[in-house]
């Protein structure tokens, strides 16, 4: 499948309109991007900068547990988020090759 900047922006779209239902149905919500910085308690997702919990889980590309070392800059990723003293921190972070993969076993999909 060809991935066009149309096809991502819908999906962003949509998921844009779905995490306020998740966020107030489930308590969690989403963070998805590619990232822009790694620091030592924190990641830089598109334009957001989100605290990761000292207890996250980090999974890589091949489903295998890894640490906040194999998060690198450009890199796809899906953080779930749990909200601590009304901050979206980091509870675990996925690392996908290819970003049309972000959009997979999402709710709604």
């Amino acid at each position: 499948m060809m991935i066009t900047i149309k096809n991502v922006l819908k999906r962003l779209i949509i998921l844009v309109c779905l995490t306020p239902v998740l966020s107030s149905a489930q308590n969690a919500s989403l963070a998805i991007g590619t990232v822009e910085e790694v620091r030592s308690n924190s990641v830089l997702i598109g334009e957001s900068l989100y605290k990761i919990l000292p207890t996250a889980k980090i999974y890589l590309a091949n489903k295998k547990e890894g640490s906040l070392e194999n998060i690198k800059r450009g890199d796809y990723v899906r953080a779930d988020l749990l909200k601590f003293n009304r901050v979206n921190q980091i509870e675990a972070i996925y690392i996908y090759d290819d970003p049309e993969q972000l959009f997979k076993n999402l709710p709604g999909n």
